[in-house]
């Protein structure tokens, strides 16, 4: 199935709430498996990613570590100016693995916003976000 949350489709990270030169939040979009987009400590922290077009999906695969509630919004304007909620999820904790949430969800939009509402610790990590 296609990736539409790769830069090289367009995607691209049009808002974060945090950066670490580190670990920036391009990193959930470059396609590299070692990379990951660091939170600084506070909660929440949001990320939203811009589509090239206004996109139908069909399942949100969201790798991370540490996050606790996750909440995903879209916004279908051009300017993403109102988000709509599509759903909230609590993560179990994995000591030492990986979290992967895989949500077959159909919608349509331009900007998504994931918002990690609580972390089991004080830091959160997101590896990869895939939209298919």
């Amino acid at each position: 199935m296609t990736d539409y949350a790769d830069q090289s489709r367009g995607t691209y990270v049009s808002m974060a709430t945090c950066c670490d030169d580190r670990h920036p939040p391009e990193s959930v979009i470059d396609g590299n498996p070692k990379t990951f987009w660091s939170t600084t400590g506070l909660f929440p922290q949001e990320i939203v990613l811009t589509l090239k077009d206004q996109t139908r999906i069909s399942r949100v695969n969201f790798s991370s570590t540490g996050v606790q509630k996750l909440v995903v919004s879209r916004a279908r304007d051009l300017q993403p100016l109102e988000f709509e909620k599509l759903y909230d999820t609590n993560l179990s904790q994995i000591t030492g693995q990986m979290q992967q949430e895989n949500k077959v969800i159909s919608f349509e939009a331009k900007h998504i916003k994931f918002t990690i509402q609580s972390g089991w610790d004080n830091f959160a990590a997101v590896h990869k976000i895939s939209l298919q």
